[in-house]
């Protein structure tokens, strides 16, 4: 059972959310210089396969995830100058409000924010760089890391969401293609906003599409009990049809990128709480004192947020056969 849905989460999951990664690296591309994003997508697909086949890539990915953070400190700054009325971020935030409409972006969000995979690449990666270390000091480390990626990656939600508002919703002005929220920088990067959303959307989606076909192979690789190494065929094996199954899907859905980058953080807001839920009940059933810490409030809160957005894809897919 563990196994069979560890392939799914990441399998499935995985190909999905690579789809959204090829489109939108693509649609970055397509906005500067132009082209079929569909086309874009298949390209990076194929540099993305080579560099995974290599395993040349960790100067390329430095320099994409600093153009990331660059452009997450530019949506922050934003937000910090364009801050909507205190009172109504307020309600907004303590009351919000879900129905038949907003229910799909809701559950993407949940899906983009934190991805499914990242919990084993997680793991994987906290048993790696922790493995030298006494156990009490890796737990409280790799708590302190999740707690400061989760953290960060939440404010830059927020900060793009708060720069939305200003402008879009309060000009009332209808978002009608991906490239449009580069408006949402003018403010701070002036005629430089299109350029800027462009190259960061697309050091996004590579990134993430180097990242997704390795935590898939890491993964399972593990799983199966084979070589979790950039040597070995299983490894490659895995991490390439990731690649080739997102490239397939954006090559055929990839003509309405928004819609095809939602869909893909949908899939993964529908696998997340099964994926937590499991975890929870694995780390449950620990013995070791040091593993299975966790307060009574903390495992209560953690169900609760499980249950709460299994609750949430679960109203997604009534509204689907209505």
């Amino acid at each position: 059972v563990a196994i069979a849905l560890m392939v799914a989460a990441l399998g499935v999951g995985n190909a999905a959310y690579q789809t959204g990664n090829l489109t939108g690296a693509a649609v970055g591309i397509a906005s500067v210089v132009g082209g079929s994003v569909s086309i874009w997508a298949i390209a990076l697909a194929v540099a993305t396969a080579v560099l995974l086949f290599q395993g040349r890539f960790q100067v390329l990915k430095g320099i994409l995830v600093a153009l990331v953070l660059l452009l997450s400190v530019a949506f922050i700054a934003t937000a910090a100058t364009s801050l909507p009325d205190l009172a109504r971020i307020g309600s907004g935030w303590y009351l919000p409000r879900l129905n038949s409409e907003n229910i799909t972006l809701a559950l993407a969000l949940v899906g983009t924010t934190i991805v499914p995979y990242n919990l084993f690449l997680h793991a994987s990666s906290a048993a790696d760089n922790w493995r030298e270390f006494p156990r009490a000091q890796a737990l409280r480390d790799a708590r302190t890391d999740t707690v400061l990626a989760i953290s960060l990656g939440g404010m830059v939600t927020a900060a793009v969401l708060l720069t939305a508002n200003a402008a879009f919703f309060e000009r009332g002005v209808s978002l009608t293609q991906t490239s449009a929220i580069a408006d949402q920088l003018r403010p701070t990067l002036g005629d430089w906003s299109g350029s800027a959303f462009a190259l960061g959307l697309f050091a996004a989606g590579l990134t993430s599409s180097i990242t997704a076909p390795l935590a898939t192979a890491y993964a399972l690789s593990g799983c199966f009990g084979w070589k979790a190494e950039l040597s070995s065929w299983r490894f490659r094996a895995i991490a390439l049809s990731v690649v080739g199954i997102g490239a397939l899907m954006a090559a055929v859905f990839g003509s309405s990128p928004s819609q095809t980058i939602i869909f893909a953080q949908v899939a993964n807001g529908l696998l997340l709480p099964v994926v937590a839920m499991f975890l929870l009940f694995a780390v449950g059933r620990v013995r070791h004192r040091q593993v299975n810490d966790l307060s009574l409030l903390g495992k209560l809160a953690g169900w609760a947020v499980a249950v709460g957005v299994l609750a949430l894809g679960a109203w997604r897919v009534v509204l689907a056969f209505l």
